[in-house]
């Protein structure tokens, strides 16, 4: 997770800078960069986390990470202090991990959502559905750590709190909580996902290949 990590880091740093030009310590860019900079890689930090954890092609992550650079960099820019933003970049995310997983199936498992024939026998229809949703029980299952996962919604959870609870004069408290707590939650995210376990190993594929064509090339010999 080399590029969350980047962005993680840039995000943290930016948000330092920026507090420490808002209370009039010092600033190192004018306070529209930093604002910009601050709100813009937070949004990037929350959907970048949802992308991470469907596992899809990188040409498709590639595709979605620039979609997302756009519309964050607008939010941003155009608004960055709307509460509204929260909710619309948490969207955003949520899209975009239903559209990795919706790939991941279409490709992966061959799943369709939408069947090309229309079936009226209901009855026969129910053991292809029970067997569907037990498959994607089994695939979620080998898919997540679920310990850790429950921890990041634990601490999402607490964000969630800390950015409910800030106001004027706690405002330094409850915002250092949430960063902490944001940041806690995305690193048990990133930790949930069991990422080889969709990974093939081209050695064997290799082998086995050489394996079918040794005959035939011992006999082409002969």
């Amino acid at each position: 997770a080399f590029a969350e990590w980047i962005l993680y880091t840039s995000s943290g740093i930016s948000s330092a800078l920026y507090h420490s030009c808002d209370v009039g310590t010092w600033c190192i860019l004018s306070f529209r960069v930093l604002q910009f900079l601050d709100f813009w890689l937070s949004f990037m930090a929350v959907v970048g986390t949802f992308i991470y954890m469907a596992t899809i092609k990188e040409a498709s992550k590639r595709a979605m990470h620039t979609a997302v650079f756009i519309l964050t960099a607008i939010l941003a820019a155009t608004g960055a202090t709307r509460s509204a933003n929260i909710g619309i970049v948490i969207a955003i995310g949520s899209f975009g991990l239903l559209i990795g997983w919706i790939l991941e199936f279409s490709t992966a498992r061959r799943f369709v959502c939408c069947s090309w024939r229309i079936n009226l026998n209901v009855p026969h229809r129910w053991p292809n559905l029970a067997a569907l949703f037990w498959n994607t029980l089994e695939m979620l299952n080998k898919r997540f750590r679920w310990l850790y996962l429950l921890f990041g919604l634990i601490t999402l959870s607490f964000a969630a709190l800390s950015w409910k609870l800030e106001s004027n004069s706690s405002y330094w408290i409850w915002h250092s909580m949430w960063h902490i707590t944001i940041y806690t939650s995305s690193f048990f995210f990133l930790c949930s996902m069991r990422v080889n376990t969709t990974n093939h190993s081209p050695e064997t594929t290799y082998e086995l290949t050489r394996q079918d064509t040794l005959p035939t090339t011992e006999s082409s010999q002969t």
